[in-house]
């Protein structure tokens, strides 16, 4: 192979590294399912929260009286909600709204209890 083939296969490669270092890490904006979690984790601490006020979680999200995009996913699906006594489930199924999935794609679920009166 020629110095000049060489030269030019190296600096591809190197093109295509950068390409692929850009897209894993230097992407502006927040990863979708960072943005589901966040909003997972807030949803719980709203229900903690009416629960210690009213002695028992909310029968829906929608009591808690927050905007409607703090109630959905990453890609507008609306999650969840489940109580059975003092424990409550928030979850979504991902991307792919089906059960399971890795990455984008996994469910993403929080469980927790609630104090009741």
């Amino acid at each position: 192979m020629s110095e000049n083939k060489k030269s030019n296969l190296i600096i591809f490669g190197l093109i295509v590294v950068m390409v692929v270092v850009y897209f894993a890490f230097g992407r502006k904006g927040e990863n979708p399912a960072t943005i589901t979690t966040q909003r997972l984790n807030h949803l719980k601490s709203e229900v903690i929260a009416w629960s210690e006020e009213k002695g028992a979680p909310p029968q829906s999200l929608s009591e808690l009286g927050l905007e409607e995009s703090a109630l959905v996913d990453h890609i507008g699906t609306p999650f969840t909600y489940n109580v059975s006594g003092s424990r409550v489930s928030i979850s979504t199924p991902g991307a792919d709204k089906k059960p399971g999935g890795i990455m984008f794609k996994a469910d993403r679920v929080v469980t927790f209890e609630v104090n009741t009166k």
